[in-house]
């Protein structure tokens, strides 16, 4: 489905899940539900609470890096509004960086970026850059993946949040699983 300026696009619930409602031209309203449920939340959107200026600019910044994967109109609308939705909404998650690599480069990757973390258990977690640093210096992201093992017992699914030391963040698969399993951490270091 794609939406256009002149469409009315408003937070909503659908049951306990946080939803988009979508009103085409044509009259047709359409629901989206995001993969977050009420009890995830930090900030509660009013109940046909527009999707404002601040959700437009995150979504467009959110799509562009999404649509480097090769994803259609639709897979990007659908990751990206769930970015919006996990940036602006979800309560932050507790930072999780010892449970990784620091395989990191260096490089600073804005929002919207496609990057890649690598746990410990030398598994490659791809993830969409929601803000560059929190209030407490940490990157989130958004995982992309199904599901990631990062350790512990811990496992996280397809758009949950993942606060990390920026230092950590690779790009997009730039190493292979296989140079992972291989590799004690660039410079033999990981986080404590």
């Amino acid at each position: 489905m794609i939406g256009s300026q002149s469409n009315e696009w408003n937070w909503n619930y659908s049951g306990d899940t946080l939803s988009m409602c979508f009103r085409l031209e044509r009259g047709t309203i359409k629901v989206f539900n995001t993969h977050y449920k009420i009890r995830e939340l930090q900030t509660f959107p009013s109940a046909g609470q527009p999707f404002c200026c601040k959700d437009a600019e995150l979504l467009t910044a959110y799509q562009e890096g999404l649509s480097e994967l090769g994803l259609n109109e639709d897979g990007c609308l659908d990751l990206g509004i769930n970015a919006v939705a996990c940036e602006r909404f979800v309560r932050p998650s507790a930072p999780v960086t010892r449970l990784f690599f620091s395989f990191g480069d260096g490089a600073v990757y804005p929002a919207g970026s496609v990057v890649t973390v690598y746990t410990l258990g030398r598994q490659a977690g791809d993830c969409l850059v929601l803000e560059e640093r929190d209030s407490d210096g940490l990157a989130r992201l958004m995982l992309l993946n199904p599901k990631l093992d990062i350790g512990r017992g811990l496992a996280v699914t397809l758009g949950h949040m993942i606060r990390v030391n920026p230092a950590i963040l690779c790009s997009f698969r730039a190493y292979s699983v296989k140079e992972a399993e291989q590799a004690p951490g660039l410079n033999g270091r990981r986080y404590a």
